[in-house]
């Protein structure tokens, strides 16, 4: 979105992202099926997983990671050569870069693709393990800048405030049912 903006507009960019989010999934769920050597036309069901709530509530970054997730998969399934792997570790980085859970979902997949396929051997194996330095090179140097709060420069830790079940209960139609327009200072 940032670097469309300038061009077209915000929201004509949020649109692009939100129709190539949408557009993407059912393809890369086609790309893991024909991997799999399963029929690529169930892949057109995936369409319902990202047309719904997520995609509503505004976890594009999250929906375009499980589909670069998904596209991974399917190379990781028909990965053969050392070129194959460098891809797959590109990939895997961009993945990490989207969404947690995306690389989350994809490290899982590391290791049960590698037992799937383990009559291939070391392909399978280079494979995964470009996978899972793809996702490393990304997830740990923002866990260890993360982890690292007393320097100086460093950001502040988390903090959790959990309200009460009378907050909670007070505050329930304006987070379910509330959707007029407001100033910020009344909401």
């Amino acid at each position: 979105v940032g670097l469309l903006s300038p061009l077209i507009g915000a929201l004509a960019a949020a649109k692009v992202l939100v129709g190539v989010t949408v557009v993407t999934l059912p393809l890369a769920a086609m790309r893991v099926l024909l991997a799999l050597g399963r029929d690529v036309r169930l892949g057109l069901w995936a369409f319902l997983l990202g047309w719904g709530f997520i995609l509503f509530a505004g976890w594009t970054a999250f929906l375009l990671g499980m589909n670069l997730a998904l596209w991974a998969t399917a190379w990781l399934v028909n990965a053969r050569t050392v070129r194959d792997a460098i891809n797959i570790f590109v990939l895997s980085a961009i993945v990490a870069f989207t969404h947690a859970q995306a690389a989350i979902y994809l490290s899982c997949m590391c290791p049960v693709l590698v037992l799937m396929r383990w009559r291939w051997g070391w392909q399978s194996l280079r494979a995964s393990v470009a996978c899972a330095a793809g996702i490393s090179s990304v997830i740990l140097p923002w866990m260890a800048a993360s982890i690292h709060v007393g320097k100086p420069g460093a950001r502040v830790p988390f903090d959790f405030d959990f309200d009460g079940l009378p907050d909670k209960l007070g505050a329930f139609f304006h987070f379910t049912l509330d959707n007029q327009i407001r100033p910020l200072d009344q909401a």
